[in-house]
């Protein structure tokens, strides 16, 4: 009898021994649950410029979040959660099973060096190769604060000058000329004319002549901090760090520069973007048919921003012109991107400080533009950083804004791209104290469009993911304010948000000194959202969530090819004739050569994630495809199938992935330029 109640008793001390640690391995799991979290927040909350970033992980059910850390980018700390583990009692975000594919979006950074893309790299990064100044058309002159004097070992030559000013962005004025040594050149651009017996040289020097300002400026460098915008057109998030790895490297080591990776184009070429982040208009359709949403109409049409001026709009750099900022515009085009190419622009001049009189002299003049290109091996991009450079270093102790865009190294081929890295690394690495009151973004419009790259199904993909860079002033960089703007650089963001952040550099953030990150509205149509506060809360940054049309869309939802030729067939067929009724529409189809369907490229069907087997509400394709000789073009858009059989074209703009040259030039509309092979000579 002893020894049944010793069992007996062993039994119920086994079964409460056994419910005693069920229930402390709970509070445990929950205990650490709720440190883990603590201390993410601790740390975030005792170190802001730290930044909290959560990705999915997850390949078939979302099941591992992964929370990363980020002290000043240089430490990580990871810790996984599994979601089968149901006591954690943590819910993903992201849709397990849906039939729409917009509620979030999946983006891993692309490898910049993929291998389609290596075989059109050039390992010769940095400098032009092959190439030997002439020593005949080098300069026997030099500037100093105004005044031209001969360099040594030159004494003997007799020298002229003059001035070569700004009379609009296609034209330019020429003082008379004067003897050097009787004259202060009170102007940007010296152009000197010296001879010697039958020896000619000439030259056009660059400086930045201060203007005096009939006004005081109010604003305070202290608290109004530079501006500095540098844009290179048509280049790819991937496209910049393969190309310029040593400005890359400094720009992130050496500046602390914040990276971008999910920055978005929002329209179809240079226009809407820059109209995105200088005036924060689109000037495209929003299309939303895939998402089942109402397509946005743009906020400009094709008359209200080529047809008049647009003074009146927020246009950033006649915003921070009356402010007071000194002004500096930098652009190496035919023409400014408001005016382009036969557009009103602005009616009052931008820029105090303009490089469009040295640009249109250089192409007005052969031996010029020879001197200063070819015969001293330099590119257009090393005469624009010079002239940036003079001015970031001029009006001390006055805020300063400029623009640079550069077109020509990327534009038509990236082969020049390569070759600009050490000039750009060496603009910013000598600037760097004149830099370190500025906020510097440095970002492309769009991704690749023409050139060897471009062609590749890598580079096409690029297209619609520009480069973006921020740099804070120096003081700013160990604050809360970089620690918001690193992690609001792990979000979908776009060319309207650098609109909002600018206007928010110019308005909001100095009467705070910079400590207001909290969400704010900019205008009633919110477009965009400064980089600089927190994104507005419970809206998940997708693009069906923010301005950005269907088709440009970097999300990267599945895509699978189409094996029913018939399908195939009909979509090419759909697509070649709206492109065709685009050009009849506009009452142009006499000018351009017929469009008719040639060769399908490629068609892909976009499909539901994470193997989910429903029956989406309506049908997703792209198609790529060529039009029949002698009309040109390869073009790609997406097309949606509500219905059987019964399309509709899920973009507002065809995308040409060709050069098409001149091919388009007979149409007054540059829009349509893409579109048109002209019939006639001038055209072609």
């Amino acid at each position: 009898m002893t020894a049944l109640w010793f069992c007996y008793g062993l039994l119920i001390i086994g079964i409460l021994y056994y419910v005693s640690y069920d229930v402390f391995v709970g509070e445990m799991n929950s205990s650490i649950v709720m440190e883990n979290n603590r201390t993410v927040a601790t740390v975030v909350e005792n170190n802001k410029t730290f930044a909290t970033t959560v990705k999915s992980i997850g390949e078939e059910n979302n099941r591992t979040v992964a929370t990363t850390v980020k002290p000043n980018d240089t430490l990580t700390t990871t810790i996984s959660f599994k979601f089968e583990t149901s006591t954690l009692g943590i819910k993903t975000n992201k849709p397990n099973r849906t039939t729409d594919i917009f509620d979030y979006c999946p983006f891993q950074p692309p490898d910049p060096w993929d291998k389609s893309i290596l075989e059109h790299m050039d390992v010769k990064y940095g400098y032009l190769k092959d190439c030997k100044p002439d020593e005949k058309l080098s300069p026997v002159t030099k500037i100093e604060q105004g005044k031209v004097v001969l360099t040594k070992g030159k004494e003997d030559f007799t020298c002229q000058g003059r001035c070569i000013d700004y009379d609009g962005d296609n034209s330019y004025k020429l003082s008379n000329w004067t003897p050097i040594d009787r004259t202060i050149f009170e102007c940007d651009f010296v152009e000197t004319e010296c001879r010697l017996k039958n020896e000619l040289r000439r030259y056009i020097h660059i400086q930045v002549a201060e203007q005096k300002s009939e006004t005081k400026t109010r604003l305070n460098p202290e608290v109004n901090p530079d501006v500095v915008l540098l844009v290179i057109d048509s280049v790819a998030s991937t496209q910049l760090i393969r190309a310029l790895p040593r400005t890359v490297n400094f720009l992130l080591h050496g500046l602390e520069a914040i990276e971008f990776r999910k920055f978005n184009k929002v329209g179809s070429n240079s226009r809407p973007n820059a109209f995105a982040a200088l005036v924060g208009k689109t000037t495209e359709a929003i299309v939303r048919k895939p998402m089942n949403l109402p397509t946005i109409p743009a906020d400009l049409s094709y008359d209200q921003f080529c047809g008049h001026y647009l003074d009146n709009e927020a246009y950033i750099p006649l915003m921070y012109k009356k402010a007071g900022y000194k002004m500096c515009g930098v652009e190496d085009y035919v023409t400014s991107i408001l005016n382009y190419p036969n557009c009103y622009g602005t009616k009052e001049r931008q820029f105090q400080h303009s490089y469009r009189p040295l640009h249109t002299r250089l192409n007005k003049d052969d031996f010029l533009n020879k001197v200063h290109l070819e015969g001293s091996c330099r590119l257009v991009h090393d005469n624009m950083l010079e002239y940036l450079s003079h001015f970031v270093n001029s009006y001390k102790g006055s805020p300063k804004f400029s623009l640079t865009w550069f077109v020509d190294l990327a534009h038509d081929n990236t082969k020049l791209l390569y070759r600009s890295d050490y000039a750009i690394y060496d603009f910013f690495l000598k600037n760097r104290e004149a830099l370190s009151n500025s906020f510097i973004f440095f970002f492309g419009d769009h991704g690749p469009r023409f050139g060897s790259e471009a062609s590749t199904k890598f580079g096409i993909r690029e297209q619609n993911n520009p480069f973006l860079y921020v740099v804070l002033p120096k003081r700013l960089r160990h604050t809360e304010l970089y620690g918001q703007v690193l992690a609001n650089s792990q979000e979908l963001v776009t060319h309207h948000d650098l609109h909002s952040t600018f206007e928010d550099i110019l308005y909001n953030q100095p009467l705070k000194n910079f400590t207001d990150l909290s969400f704010k509205k900019f205008d009633s149509d919110v477009r965009g959202s400064s980089l600089l506060r927190q994104f507005e809360k419970g809206v998940e940054r997708t693009c069906k969530t923010l301005p950005i049309p269907f088709q440009y869309c970097i999300c990267q939802y599945k895509k699978e090819n189409i094996t029913d030729v018939n399908l195939a067939n009909a979509l090419g067929l759909f697509a070649s004739k709206r492109l065709a009724a685009i050009l009849d529409a506009e009452k142009v189809s006499p000018q351009c050569e017929n469009i008719v369907l040639d060769n399908i490229v490629e068609a892909q069907k976009f499909v539901l994630p994470h193997g989910n087997t429903a029956q989406p509400e309506i049908h997703l394709y792209e198609i790529t495809f060529t039009v029949a000789a002698p009309a040109l073009g390869r073009f790609k858009i997406p097309i949606r199938e509500a219905s059987p059989r019964k399309f509709e074209l899920a973009g507002d703009q065809f995308d040409r992935l060709d050069m098409y040259g001149h091919h388009g030039d007979c149409m007054t509309k540059d829009i349509l330029r893409p579109l048109c092979t002209c019939k006639n000579k001038r055209g072609r």
